[in-house]
Formats: C-alpha cells, structure tokens, sequence
C-alpha cells in the first residue's frame, strides 16, 4: 500500500492494483492515467456500487450517498453519511459503556444495562443464555469493502480502452488535456 498523501501531492504515475483511504474514509485507487478517464471509471464505480446496495436492499438515502471522486492519477468513492463508511471499513469490537444504568429495548423487552465489562451470563436473541466475559460488549462489524469491490469492478470493466488509450498516449497520439 502506498504512503499516505495530501490531497494535493499525488504523483503522476502509481499501479492501478494500490488502494488506499481518503481522510474522509473513503475508498481511493491510484491510476497511471488522466482525469478524464478517471472521471468515467469513478462514475462507473458509484453506479455499480448503488447497484449492489439496492440489491442489498439498503435505503435509497444509503445508495444515493454514494459519490465519485476523480483527479490526476486517481479515482474514488465516497459517502455522504457515516454508517455507509462504517459498514465499508468495519468496526472493531467495543464495550457499549453508554448502557450503564439505561433502559435499553431488545427484542420487544426492556432491559437494564448494568455490569459493562464485567463476566457474566448474557441472554442472546432467542433466549439463550450463555456465559461471557464481558458483558454489554458489541461483536464489532466485519469491512463489507463494496466500494472497493467497485472501484476493481469499474476498473476492470474499463481496463481495455484504459489500456488503448494509455498505448495512444506513449505513441503520442493522444494528450489527456482533462
């Protein structure tokens, strides 16, 4: 993976196989190259990502989020709200501390949160019960990584007139003025 950068300092050659994140969460592959092209393969990338959310049967609002990013080198994807970030990184387990003497809803029943952190029986859906070591502790999210999916999916579907026109642009046939 390549070193992070500003924004503003991306180099004029990279391998489309990089991948890096954006400071604003976002999915990002470096390009060898021009905006123009890039700008069609981000707009790719966003509808074939929209496309596998509504198959999901995410919100609209979650679908629509979804916003192409491009410049010299690059192309990319973000979202205008958080949980959509969330679900494409993922999250890491943690003790929900918030629960600690609140009325929490679960399952149609309220329930007291108490003991977070502390070893104890935990009742699961369905009302099993089982011992754990922590209790009030979220399992966390695995990365669903489908902006990234994508940007790969867009690339590649792009990869043969990319390749024709990054031929042109050694031959000196063609100049990305975009």
């Amino acid at each position: 993976m390549p070193p992070q950068r500003s924004s503003r300092s991306f180099g004029k050659t990279a391998r489309p196989t990089s991948s890096r994140k954006d400071k604003n969460g976002g999915a990002i592959k470096e390009l060898p190259w021009g905006m123009r092209d890039g700008r069609k393969v981000a707009e790719e990338a966003a509808r074939i990502c929209r496309t596998d959310l509504q198959k999901r049967g995410w919100s609209s609002n979650s679908s629509g989020s979804i916003q192409p990013q491009s410049g010299r080198g690059w192309v990319g994807l973000k979202s205008t709200v958080d949980y959509v970030m969330y679900q494409n990184k993922g999250i890491k387990p943690f003790l929900m501390h918030w629960v600690e003497g609140r009325i929490v809803p679960i399952d149609g029943h309220f329930v007291r949160g108490g003991n977070v952190g502390k070893p104890g029986w935990v009742t699961l859906p369905g009302g099993v019960r089982k011992w754990r070591d922590q209790r009030w502790r979220h399992p966390g999210l695995e990365p669903g990584q489908f902006m990234e999916k994508a940007l790969a999916e867009a690339i590649k579907k792009q990869k043969s007139a990319l390749s024709k026109r990054l031929t042109d642009v050694i031959m000196g046939r063609y100049h990305d003025r975009g």
